[in-house]
């Protein structure tokens, strides 16, 4: 593991074990729904995310790409956005703990990455 510092927000769409998983392997991810982020808008989770210096992990990536650029048009900051495909649980864990041994918080900030 080279976990190089980015800290996620997994959306309530991604597997609440995903994040326990995460942070059993030292990663730092919180989840929406232990957060108490139950059934609010896409723009709110990143808003949240961002405000807790957190790059956001979905599945939701029509949303997400369209958040992405619309911050970009306002020049509004996010702390990145992670698209993950729908997969196993272990296939999900082995590819965002490969992006996050990839990218640091400065690369990942203000960027959308696919994992």
């Amino acid at each position: 593991m080279a976990d190089l510092g980015v800290k996620v927000y997994l959306d309530e769409n991604i597997h609440l074990h995903l994040a326990t998983a995460l942070n059993q392997r030292g990663y730092d991810a919180a989840h929406a729904l232990t957060e108490g982020n139950r059934r609010v808008s896409d723009e709110q989770h990143l808003r949240l995310a961002t405000a807790q210096g957190r790059a956001v992990v979905t599945h939701n990536f029509a949303d997400f790409v369209r958040l992405h650029m619309e911050f970009a048009q306002r020049n509004e900051h996010h702390e990145g956005i992670i698209l993950i495909p729908v997969r196993t649980l272990s296939e999900l864990l082995a590819r965002l703990c490969n992006h996050l041994d990839s990218f640091t918080p400065s690369q990942q900030r203000d960027n959308l990455f696919w994992a």
